[in-house]
């Protein structure tokens, strides 16, 4: 089963996406803060990991540089959801090797299955 860490400081949307993905067969946690979210990389080593750009204890520019610097977490799939946007930020986690960038107001959680299924096709029904 395909493991996916949400980073979503919103409480309300991070539970939206946590039982989407979960309805949708992946395996999923959540983690609330940056902090948070570079121990359950660490701890849980998830397939793919949600990540929003603007968190507490840690924003998610800082998560990518720790999680790229970790040799555990090195190779771990980032999909950037957050609603920064603009060149200058696409070219900041791009140097991360982020694998997607969605804009949240663009989104929905439908939106964000269909594309992790499409990057994990074995992931779920």
């Amino acid at each position: 089963m395909t493991k996916v860490l949400v980073a979503e400081d919103d409480t309300l949307l991070s539970k939206i996406l946590v039982n989407t993905l979960i309805k949708a067969g992946f395996d999923t946690h959540a983690a609330m803060d940056g902090f948070e979210a570079e121990v359950e990389a660490k701890s849980w080593h998830p397939d793919v990991i949600l990540l929003d750009l603007l968190m507490p204890n840690e924003d998610g520019f800082g998560v990518l540089r720790t999680i790229r610097s970790d040799t555990e977490t090195f190779h771990t799939k980032v999909v950037v959801l957050s609603n920064l946007s603009g060149p200058e930020v696409m070219d900041q986690v791009k140097k991360f090797g982020v694998t997607e960038y969605l804009v949240k107001a663009q989104m929905s959680p439908e939106d964000v299955v269909s594309k992790l299924k499409s990057m994990f096709p074995q992931a779920a029904a």
